[in-house]
């Protein structure tokens, strides 16, 4: 009996031994789940992607390695670093090149954002349907949040700016982001030197060239290989002698009007000729900037080159050259407004088929916002069209002007609404008068050449 307990205690441990060797194990993982448990499912977190930056395409006429040029490329960055979600892609052909370059995307179906030009460009552009209205975006807030866009700019800016036979619309085409005034830059120096005061009429003016001439200086220089200088004196002249509004009718070839009919006209191109007889030796053929060079440098005393003078003086004009601007003189007993001071400015436009308008736009606000228009100001001594943007005193005599003038557009005018007869017909004939023809045959010349021009394009 012994024995056999002794046999069933030895059991009877072992038995306890196996069940707790089986509550210590793991539980076996089921194949399968059961019908009545749910199964959480873990969604992957999703990590925020970095949107990708929309990139415009802007066309420009800088070309690179000038300083305009490295000052667009610092615009870019400063707006890029506050637009994180637009890049800015400039492309800088040059000014011999941009205008084909241009045409040439647009017409070929790949237009670039924008283009660039001054005032007369663009409003050629706009007329071929080349670019686009703005009036939606112009009538948004301005980069600085302050006042609607379009009130940010002068208003005699903004009508040159309107184009009522657009062919995508009339409308408002182009942001300016320069102004440029056309007056008379004079040599103070070589003033005081002669003890002269500038000029307050254009019959002192020829009294002074005979002073300037005298004294062994140039009275006027310009670059005449640049044709467009030509037509700036006979423009102020002939509008200071007979009003600014006929000279711009007579120039469009308007009903009751005449180049020959209108003794105004002959006045204007005999003094237009007796001034240019005061430019220096060969100027018609002179290359920019040789003449200006040569007014830095003390040789002459004025050039009616407009305000963007100064900015290509920079870093040629030697040590103690100075220089005032002054409104063009008027003409005494000459009828119409004779404070008309001729007013552009360079910008840019929308291409039509712009791929990124409203992107495109943010930019072009930028670019004409106070601050990127008070840099350009201090570092190349050009005008901000921007209301309220300062200006170093260096371009004082800008404001004083403007506050004093009637402004009109370059040429009275005729540039912006007439410029392939001012090239083609205007400034050929102007090179004859300075070359000598008589003033009246340049009269015949020019009304019967008027005549053909717009007998083939009416």
């Amino acid at each position: 009996m012994n024995g056999c307990r002794r046999l069933w205690q030895v059991v009877a441990v072992c038995l306890v031994l196996l069940l707790l060797i089986s509550a210590c194990a793991p539980a076996a993982t089921p194949t399968t789940a059961p019908a009545t448990a749910t199964t959480a499912v873990q969604e992957p977190t999703e990590v925020p992607q970095p949107e990708t930056p929309t990139e415009i395409w802007i066309v420009g006429s800088t070309p690179e390695g000038q300083a305009a040029h490295d000052y667009l490329l610092r615009m870019i960055d400063e707006f890029e670093a506050e637009n994180p979600n637009i890049v800015v892609k400039l492309e800088s052909p040059g000014y011999e090149l941009y205008d084909q370059r241009i045409r040439s995307y647009i017409e070929t179906g790949n237009p670039p954002d924008a283009v660039t030009g001054a005032i007369s460009v663009l409003r050629q552009y706009a007329k071929e349907g080349l670019t686009a209205p703005i009036d939606t975006y112009l009538a948004q807030q301005n980069y600085e949040g302050d006042a609607v866009w379009k009130d940010s700019f002068y208003a005699s800016l903004m009508e040159q700016n309107y184009v009522p036979d657009g062919k995508n619309g009339m409308g408002y085409y182009s942001v300016p982001t320069q102004m440029h005034i056309a007056g008379i830059f004079y040599n103070t120096v070589i003033f005081d030197e002669l003890g002269l005061q500038p000029p307050a009429t254009v019959q002192e003016i020829f009294v002074q060239c005979e002073q300037i001439k005298t004294a062994g200086f140039n009275c006027f220089g310009i670059d005449g290989g640049f044709t467009p200088y030509i037509t700036i004196p006979f423009a102020y002249i002939a509008s200071r002698v007979g009003g600014e509004q006929a000279y711009y009718d007579t120039a469009l070839h308007k009903d009751g009007t005449s180049w020959t009919d209108n003794p105004a006209w002959l006045t204007a191109a005999q003094l237009t000729q007796e001034l240019y007889n005061y430019h220096q030796s060969g100027f018609l053929g002179s290359a920019w900037p040789a003449a200006q060079v040569e007014f830095s440098q003390g040789k002459t005393a004025m050039m009616y080159v407009p305000s963007w003078l100064p900015s290509e003086l920079m870093g040629v004009a030697p040590e103690g050259f100075s220089m005032q601007l002054i409104a063009w003189p008027e003409y005494e007993g000459g009828p119409g407004d004779q404070t008309a001071t001729q007013l552009n400015f360079n910008g840019y436009a929308l291409a039509a088929g712009a791929k990124h308008p409203q992107e495109t736009m943010e930019f072009l606000k930028f670019l004409s916002s106070r601050h990127a228009t008070e840099v350009q100001a201090a570092e190349f001594l050009i005008p901000s069209p921007t209301i309220g943007a300062a200006l170093p005193e260096s371009l004082a005599a800008v404001n004083a002007i403007l506050s004093a003038s009637k402004t009109v557009p370059e040429g009275m005018g005729v540039d912006n609404d007439a410029p392939e007869w001012r090239v083609t017909v205007l400034e050929p004939l102007l090179a004859e008068l300075a070359l000598g023809m008589d003033p009246a045959e340049f009269l015949e010349q020019l009304q019967q050449q008027s005549d053909d021009y717009y007998a083939g394009n009416s």
